[in-house]
């Protein structure tokens, strides 16, 4: 599904195990436009997490991945990281935007390394979200120089969420996973 999207509740213990029953019972109505797939009651104390920790969390893992910050300014903070195939090189770009205290926007490019050559004919890429389902995929064709993977802004993340780059070339599969 490429639109999902989890939603946090807040409500005392009762009102939040009344909820969960109404889903098991299969009571918790469904709109047309809105598919429940999971209810889950997740313990945690958001009050408690300062504003910048989620930012934090995400330049924290992309550095111990190995990615190498490439700009950072007020707003946004980008990294970079040079993934080797056999027999070609690839540049992962991944912006991060902090949206709100417990949400940020991410922005994530595919390109050659330096920027100087076109990406290697039927590389794919695929975003996926944490049941390893598809949100977005791309391939490149001949003389494609840059994937980009979020041009519409669309990948938003809250401090629970995690997703995975796949990057296939040939018989080859590399995957990075967000955060780690």
């Amino acid at each position: 599904m490429k639109n999902r999207r989890t939603f946090t509740i807040e409500g005392s213990p009762e009102q939040l195990e009344q909820i969960l029953a109404l889903f098991e019972t299969e009571r918790l109505v469904e709109t047309s436009a809105l598919k429940i797939l999971d209810v889950g009651i997740v313990e945690s104390d958001r009050s408690e997490i300062a504003p910048v920790e989620l930012y934090r969390v995400w330049l924290n893992s992309l550095y111990e991945r190995g990615f190498q910050p490439a700009t950072r300014n007020i707003q946004t903070t980008a990294y970079t990281k040079t993934i080797q195939f056999q027999h070609s090189s690839i540049e992962i770009s991944i912006e991060i935007v902090p949206l709100s205290n417990l949400e940020i926007q991410i922005l994530l490019q595919i390109r050659s390394v330096g920027g100087k050559e076109y990406l290697p004919v039927g590389l794919k890429v695929a975003i996926l979200d944490e049941m390893s389902e598809i949100i977005l995929e791309q391939t490149s064709l001949d003389r494609t120089n840059l994937l980009d993977l979020t041009q519409a802004g669309n990948l938003t993340r809250d401090l629970a969420d995690r997703f995975a780059l796949r990057l296939m070339l040939g018989d080859e599969t590399i995957i990075e996973n967000f955060p780690n």
